[in-house]
């Protein structure tokens, strides 16, 4: 999974401080669906000397797309959204008996661990821009793995899958973005785990969490070329809702 909360628009780049320390630069991230709204958000972007910009938008926004190519946006990824009505008479179960329960401070090394194999090269914006170093992208998603555990509260929690010792071998983030809508937000299972049906075990483990707090419905997202989780969501009763694309925006260095 990738960064899912679904994009609200906006008109105005926000400074994304996680981002520019990561790689070292003034990195902003905006979030489009109106064309009209493009030369003012570069403008701001400009006067705020943002160095890149990560810019999403709907892939049904032509105008839009050819817009932001104009100005050298160059496409990264595409992000699919799907969503599921939490409905107790076709509750989905497990396939496997797999052991799933709630994080424990003992996990996080598994965790961290579990997030470094699994998001090494990973498919996602930060690995498909050449210009930004490799293995800080692949900490960006290990470094959010762990953020997910450290802030765990009554609207968030790390599910986790152990293997016959009790040790993590995957984990699934869930939280409420609101009181009627769930969303897994991050998730990964180890690659010697793979094969026992523990992500299905997980996404379904999450959506009885959120049915327990009264959500009215859950929401996912995935890259477009990962094709094996998109069957799984399928299998389980999510439909498809909604597509974003990822655009990289170098701008010009800021002049002396």
């Amino acid at each position: 999974m990738n960064e899912p909360t679904r994009p609200d628009a906006t008109t105005q780049p926000f400074f994304s401080a996680v981002d520019s320390a990561r790689f070292g630069l003034r990195i902003g991230r905006l979030k489009l669906t109106d064309p009209a709204a493009l030369p003012a958000a570069l403008e701001a972007s400009r006067r705020e000397n943002l160095r890149l910009i990560f810019v999403r938008c709907p892939t049904d926004q032509t105008k839009l797309v050819h817009g932001l190519e104009d100005a050298g946006a160059r496409l990264m990824d595409t992000l699919l959204y799907y969503r599921r009505r939490l409905r107790s008479e076709d509750f989905p179960a497990e396939l496997k008996p797999n052991r799933i329960r709630v994080f424990r401070e003992t996990d996080q090394a598994g965790i961290e661990d579990i997030a470094r194999q699994s998001f090494a090269n990973y498919q996602g914006h930060y690995h498909a821009d050449p210009a930004l170093d490799r293995a800080r992208s692949d900490e960006g998603y290990v470094e959010w793995a762990l953020q997910c555990c450290r802030s765990r509260g009554a609207d968030s929690e790390v599910l986790v899958a152990e293997d016959a010792d009790g040790r993590p071998c995957g984990f699934f983030v869930v939280r409420l973005n609101n009181p009627r809508e769930g969303e897994g937000w991050l998730a990964a299972v180890a690659p010697a785990a793979e094969g026992r049906g523990l992500y299905w075990s997980l996404v379904v483990h999450a959506l009885r969490w959120c049915r327990e707090r009264r959500a009215a419905q859950m929401i996912v997202s995935t890259q477009i070329t990962n094709t094996a989780t998109q069957k799984t969501y399928g299998r389980l009763g999510f439909d498809l809702q909604a597509s974003y694309y990822t655009f990289h925006l170098w701008l010009p260095k800021p002049s002396a």
